[in-house]
């Protein structure tokens, strides 16, 4: 049995969700017990009386990082929620994906183009965060190196789009991202370094004639990739993460 979606919210019939492996180290303000997932996409299935964004039958996928916002905070009128002291996501502050049904306010839900597929448009809210992070908060220029650590999800994205856009990128993760390190020659990655035979500053300095990197994309979450990308900058650049 599915919840009814009242008059202001649309019920999505999920067919894909992403996993993920945050929630096997969640290091941020969380309030279990809640159902796990927050990537995601569907059918709307059935939709409240005042929503006017969405019809029975779209395919969907939504924001669910604002499940839970104040609406009036610095922080939420100009844009970047995710600072709002009041926030809660789905899958970490509110229930998630990981089921059959959710409802969603019509300012979660974003449509799918149709040459998309459910899967891809999974991946709308990582590759949303790549895209801030490379393309508007560092401006990456054609012929820069980048570092990217950690080849997880995240890195190998932040990689696509690097290398889309012109930029000379390394990647750099541990003897246990051998098939992650793979995909990353494929994408195009101009190096790979592995820092169990490494040592990243060392190879770092190799890959760029002593110089450094021009932008650093911090993908691990560990403080020793941290550090990593912060020796690895050149003189008056950028870490992003």
């Amino acid at each position: 049995m599915r919840r009814q979606p009242g008059q202001a919210r649309s019920c999505l019939l999920l067919e894909f969700v992403e996993r993920t492996f945050t929630y096997c180290t969640i290091r941020f303000r969380n309030y279990p017990p809640v159902i796990l997932g927050h990537e995601f996409a569907g059918t709307v299935v059935e939709v409240g009386k005042n929503v006017t964004n969405a019809t029975i039958g779209e395919r969907v996928t939504g924001l669910g990082a604002t499940a839970v916002t104040c609406g009036h905070c610095s922080y939420c009128r100009s844009g970047y929620f995710i600072f709002c002291s009041n926030r809660r996501g789905m899958g970490h502050g509110v229930n998630g994906a990981f089921t059959r049904y959710v409802l969603l306010r019509p300012d979660q839900l974003y449509r799918i183009p149709a040459n998309f597929s459910l899967e891809e448009a999974s991946m709308s809210e990582p590759f949303a965060a790549v895209v801030q992070a490379v393309t508007e908060i560092s401006q990456v220029r054609i012929g820069d190196t980048a570092l990217v650590s950690g080849p997880g999800p995240i890195g190998l994205l932040c990689l696509k789009l690097l290398v889309a856009e012109g930029v000379r990128v390394i990647v750099a993760g541990t003897p246990g991202d051998k098939d992650r390190m793979a995909a990353a020659q494929r994408i195009g990655a101009a190096a790979v370094i592995n820092i169990g035979d490494q040592d990243l500053g060392e190879a770092i300095r190799e890959y760029t004639d002593g110089e450094g990197v021009d932008v650093a994309f911090e993908c691990a979450g560990h403080p020793s990739s941290v550090r990593g990308c912060l020796e690895s900058l050149r003189r008056w650049d950028v870490i992003r993460k």
